[in-house]
This record gives structure tokens, sequence and C-alpha cells, in this order.
């Protein structure tokens, strides 16, 4: 389910990309360099999301 999923990615953000959030959180906008680190998270959360 989508719930699942955006809980799941949540976790695996924060303890695998402390550091994107945090830059996300400062930022408030997506630069080139959050957007390149979160495709390459988004595709490894990808590759081990079990639905």
């Amino acid at each position: 389910s989508l719930r699942k999923y955006e809980k799941e990615l949540y976790k695996f953000l924060d303890e695998n990309y402390k550091d994107l959030l945090n830059e996300l959180r400062t930022k408030k906008e997506i630069t080139e360099e959050i957007k390149k680190k979160l495709d390459s998270a988004l595709t490894e959360f990808d590759k081990r999301f079990k639905p």
C-alpha cells in the first residue's frame, strides 16, 4: 500500500540518508545535487521494498 511505502521510505531515509533529509530541511529546495542524491536513494529503496 502507499501508506506502507511512505512509512518505510521515511524510515529508510532516516537510517541511511540522514544527511540528505537534513539538507532538504535546511535548503527547502531541490538543487541538482540533492536531486541526484534523492534519485539514488529512491532507486536503492525501490530495490529493497517489498509490498
